[in-house]
C-alpha cells in the first residue's frame, strides 16, 4: 500500500444529560450531584513555583475571575476545589508568569518571559508534553488518540502523562527507563523556551492583528508540534553538553516559522482544523476519490501522489503516480505483487505481507476499518473534513504526508479556492508491531536453490571462509563460553570483510571481524541474545552493542541501527533473519480528487 503511512482513529465524544420528573416528583432524586472536589496536581518544565493554574472553563487560554484558580507552590504542587463535573470536561491551563514564577530547572531565578501551558481534563501532572497532548484532542482526536500521537512523535513508549521529573528519579524503575524519563524532561526544557521565545516574539503583532490569546497560543503549540521530532534530535545531539536555551534556538531556527507575516495564514488553517466535521473515508473514496500526497528525496527529488477509489461493489482500487525529473508529468506506476518478497508473521504463520486496500467497512465505534489483502495489517481510521477555502496553500500541504517537495513549489500568496476541502486522515494499526523479513533477491539462481529459494539466509562458519546455510538454529550455537571458536554466522559487512557473531550459552554474543587476510580477529565486542515466542514461532533476538554499529567501516548490517537488534528464525527449512517493525498513531491531511487539478496547474505556472 503506497497509501500515507499515517495512523490514527476513534472520536469518543461526551454526553451529559439529566432526566427530570413532574413538578410533584422528588427533586433529590433527579438533582446532579454538584458537591466540590479536591484536585491535586504539579505543573512543570522543571517544577514551577508561583505559577496560575486554573480550570479554563470559557476555553479562551487564559485564567480568568470566577474560574476555579490558585498559585502553585514551590514543588509545583496545586489543589483546585472544583466539581466533579467540570473536572472531567474542562482542560487544566498554567500561566507561567515572568517576573514572578520560577522553574525549579533554574532554583532562586524568576523567569524573564511568560507562557501557558495546558493539560487534559482530569491530568494530575500538567507540562509541555501535556500541551502537545491537549491541542491534538482540541482537534478532535480522543484522549488515547492524542496520547499516542505525541508518543510517535517523541519516539517514546513511556507513559508521557507521568512526572518526568519523580519518574527519572524513581528507584522502580530501570536505569534505561530512568534515561527516557530524563531525555523527555530535557525536551519539555526545550519546548517551554520556544513557547516563551514565539510567545514573547510575536504577542505584540498578534494583538495589533486582532487574534485572541487562544488562537495565538494555539498556533504556536501547532508550530511546535509540528516540530517534535526536532527538538528530540536537538537533546540528543547535544548529550553531555546539553543547554536548552541553546537547543531551543537550533530547533527554532531550523524547524520554526511563525512570524507576524505568516502568522495569519497559521492562525486561519489551525481554525479550519478546529471547527472541522467528522467524515467518512468510504464515502469519499466512492463519491470523488481520496488523494493523497507524498515526495522522496532518496536520490533525486520527486513527486508522488495516489488516488484511491471503489467501486459499486465496495472494492478498492488505488493508483500511484510518480512524477519525472521536471514534474511536469506523472507515470502510473505498476505493482507486480508477485515480486512481493516481504513477508509477515501473524496467527497463519510467515505470510506474504501486502497492506493494499481491498475494501472499506463501517465499525460498530463509529470508525473504520481499511481491510488490506493481508488482513492482519488492517488499520482503523476515522476522518475529519476541513474547509480550506481561502487557506495558504503552503500551510496545508505541511500537514500532509510530503516531505517538502510539494510544498516547496507554490508561491507563499497562493491560496486555495472556494469549495476546496482537506481531510484530517488518521488512521491506528491494529497490531502495535510485527515480526517481518524480505526473501531477497541480491543473490544467484543457484545461490537461490540452496537456501531453499530465498538469499535471506545464515551461512555457517566452522572455521575458516563461508559455510552452507544453516537449518537449525542450534548450529549457530555454542555450549560453553571457552574453548576453541564454534559456529559463528556473518551479521554485518564491512569495507574489506564483515563481522561475525557467535551465539554462547548463557545470552552472550561473541562479535569478531573476519575478512580476506586474517579470517577471524580476537573478540571485538560482546552482545546478548534471548529467544522468545511469537505467533507460535521461536525467533532468537540478538542484540548488537552500540560501540558495534557505531563502526564507520560497516557497508551493510542485519542489525536494526536504531537499537542494534535482529532476529533469527527457521522459515520454510532455513535460518533467516528477520526484524521488528514497531507501528505508530499518526495523522495527516489528504484531499478530493478533484484537488489534483488545481494542485498540478499551480505549480506548473511557476515550472514554466
Amino acid at each position: 500500500m503506497n497509501f500515507p503511512k499515517t495512523l490514527l482513529a476513534s472520536v469518543i465524544t461526551l454526553s451529559l444529560s439529566a432526566c427530570g420528573g413532574d413538578s410533584s416528583s422528588d427533586n433529590s432524586a433527579t438533582t446532579p450531584n454538584v458537591a466540590n472536589v479536591t484536585h491535586e496536581g504539579k505543573a512543570a518544565d522543571g517544577y514551577l513555583q508561583d505559577a496560575n493554574v486554573c480550570l479554563d472553563l470559557n476555553d479562551n487560554k487564559s485564567c480568568d475571575d470566577g474560574e476555579p484558580s490558585t498559585t502553585t507552590d514551590e514543588k509545583g504542587a496545586f489543589t483546585l476545589d472544583i466539581t466533579q463535573e467540570q473536572l472531567g470536561i474542562h482542560h487544566l491551563l498554567v500561566e507561567a508568569v515572568a517576573n514572578k514564577t520560577i522553574d525549579s530547572d533554574n532554583p532562586g531565578v524568576a523567569l524573564t518571559k511568560s507562557y501557558t501551558l495546558t493539560a487534559p481534563a482530569g491530568s494530575s501532572f500538567i507540562s509541555p508534553v501535556t500541551t502537545f497532548i491537549q491541542n491534538h484532542i482540541e482537534k478532535g482526536s480522543s484522549v488515547e488518540e492524542a496520547v499516542e500521537i505525541v508518543k510517535a512523535q517523541l519516539g517514546m513508549n513511556l507513559d508521557i502523562t507521568q512526572d518526568y521529573i519523580a519518574q527519572k528519579q524513581s528507584t522502580s524503575l530501570s536505569d534505561a527507563e530512568k534515561a527516557e524519563f530524563e531525555k523527555l524532561h530535557k525536551v519539555a526544557q526545550v519546548t517551554s523556551a520556544i513557547f516563551a521565545n514565539q510567545l514573547d516574539e510575536i504577542k505584540d503583532s498578534a494583538a495589533q492583528s486582532g487574534i485572541s490569546d487562544a488562537e495565538l497560543m494555539n498556533a504556536i503549540t501547532e508550530e511546535v508540534s509540528n516540530a517534535i521530532s526536532g527538538i528530540v534530535s536537538g537533546v540528543q545531539s547535544a548529550g553531555g553538553a546539553f543547554d536548552a536555551g541553546s537547543v531551543a534556538n537550533s530547533v527554532k531556527d531550523k524547524h520554526i516559522n511563525i512570524t507576524a507575516e505568516n502568522l495569519k495564514d497559521k492562525v486561519d488553517a489551525n481554525k479550519a482544523e478546529r471547527d472541522s466535521v467528522k467524515s467518512s473515508v468510504a464515502e469519499l473514496v466512492e463519491n470523488e476519490g481520496l488523494l493523497w500526497l507524498d515526495s522522496n528525496t532518496d536520490i533525486t527529488p520527486r513527486l508522488e501522489y495516489g488516488i484511491i477509489t471503489q467501486d459499486k461493489d465496495s472494492n478498492v482500487d488505488e493508483q500511484v503516480y510518480f512524477s519525472e525529473p521536471d514534474f511536469n508529468s506523472f507515470d502510473l506506476q505498476v505493482s507486480d505483487s508477485s515480486e512481493n518478497l516481504q513477508r509477515a508473521l501473524t496467527a497463519d504463520g510467515w505470510v506474504t505481507a501486502d497492506d493494499t486496500i481491498v475494501t472499506i467497512e463501517p465499525r460498530s465505534d463509529g470508525a473504520e476499518t481499511l481491510v488490506t489483502e493481508t488482513k492482519y495489517l488492517s488499520l482503523k481510521a476515522t476522518m475529519n473534513k476541513v474547509d480550506v477555502s481561502g487557506l495558504n496553500v503552503k500551510k496545508i500541504l505541511a500537514k500532509t504526508a510530503d516531505g517538502g517537495i510539494w510544498t516547496s513549489l507554490y508561491s507563499d500568496t497562493l491560496y486555495f479556492p472556494q469549495g476546496t476541502y482537506a481531510y484530517n486522515l488518521k488512521m491506528q494499526p491494529e497490531v502495535e508491531s510485527y515480526f517481518t523479513f524480505n526473501e531477497g533477491n541480491w543473490c544467484s539462481e543457484e545461490q537461490k536453490a540452496v537456501r531453499g529459494g530465498m538469499c535471506n539466509s545464515v551461512a555457517v562458519e566452522t572455521g575458516v571462509g563461508l559455510g552452507a546455510p544453516a537449518t537449525d538454529l542450534a548450529q549457530i550455537f555454542k555450549d560453553v563460553a571457552d574453548g576453541d571458536l564454534n559456529a559463528t554466522a556473518m551479521m554485518a559487512g564491512t569495507s574489506n570483510g564483515g563481522i561475525v557473531a557467535e551465539i554462547v550459552a548463557g545470552g552472550v554474543v561473541n562479535f569478531y571481524t573476519w575478512d580476506y587476510i586474517e579470517p577471524l580477529s580476537d573478540v571485538i565486542a560482546v552482545g546478548q541474545w534471548s529467544d522468545i515466542n511469537n505467533q507460535g514461532k521461536v525467533l532468537r533476538k540478538v542484540i548488537a552493542p552500540e560501540k558495534l554499529m557505531n563502526r564507520n567501516d560497516i557497508t551493510w548490517t542485519n542489525f536494526n541501527r536504531d537499537d542494534g537488534t535482529l532476529y533469527l528464525t527457521v522459515v520454510e527449512g532455513f535460518v533467516r533473519v528477520a526484524g521488528e517493525v514497531s507501528l505508530e498513531l499518526e495523522e495527516e491531511y489528504v484531499f478530493g480528487a478533484d484537488t489534483l487539478q488545481f494542485l498540478k496547474d499551480s505549480f506548473n505556472n511557476i515550472i514554466n
